[in-house]
């Protein structure tokens, strides 16, 4: 199978402008597109893969005044090699995106893990995010225990006011929130009352290869 990066905007509702990218792994399997949980990837190589393809077109998302938001996972943060290949990877990108490149943490990450490796994470001089806050480790211990860029909320779990105490922490202390998976216009309505301006979904667009999007032309 072979990896090809495909891109999902990432929209401010109140400029009405693209602010962001995140990048999503996708696989040709003989013709056919597979997203990560129909083929069962080996995620340490898909990492280091996605960051030398996405290598080649931060430039690109630079020069549009975009964020470009690129998930780790603890397959690569748990292996020292393959973290410290990563990391040199990493290092490329924010040579040239600095902080417009955004690592994301997944809720997958154990604690301890991310406590071990957090240090390093930080000395890249990209931004980081806590990603799908509410599952998995991604909780609000995670959220006030490091100092955090942006985070990432679920649109139905926003709207159902279950992460209330996340956002007005988010507010408190200037982390940059993000709605996504928004699927519906109240949603988006909904979480711009909440203060999420910056919204990600199916409700604004799919994600595209990279290969098809004029984002990554010159």
């Amino acid at each position: 199978m072979t990896l090809t990066p495909a891109l999902q905007p990432i929209f401010s509702v109140g400029t009405e402008s693209i602010v962001g990218y995140e990048a999503l792994a996708r696989w040709n399997d003989a013709g056919l597109w597979r997203r990560p949980h129909e083929s069962s990837p080996d995620w340490a190589a898909t990492d280091l893969a996605m960051f030398e393809k996405l290598a080649e077109i931060g430039d690109s998302i630079k020069q549009k005044s975009a964020c470009l938001f690129v998930n780790v996972s603890a397959y690569t943060l748990d292996q020292t090699n393959t973290f410290n290949n990563w990391l040199s990877i990493a290092s490329d990108m924010a040579d040239v995106m600095d902080s417009d490149c955004v690592i994301e943490i997944t809720e997958q990450i154990p604690d301890q893990l991310l406590m071990n490796r957090w240090d390093q994470l930080r000395a890249l001089g990209t931004s980081l995010a806590i990603d799908d806050f509410g599952d998995g480790q991604s909780q609000l211990a995670r959220l006030q225990g490091y100092d955090w860029d942006f985070c990432k909320f679920d649109a139905k779990r926003t709207v159902d006011m279950r992460d209330a105490g996340a956002l007005l922490y988010c507010q408190k202390e200037d982390i940059k929130m993000i709605i996504e998976k928004v699927e519906t216009q109240s949603e988006k309505i909904l979480g711009r009352l909440f203060g999420l301006d910056w919204q990600q979904g199916y409700y604004f667009a799919k994600p595209q290869l990279i290969t098809e999007l004029d984002c990554v032309k010159d």
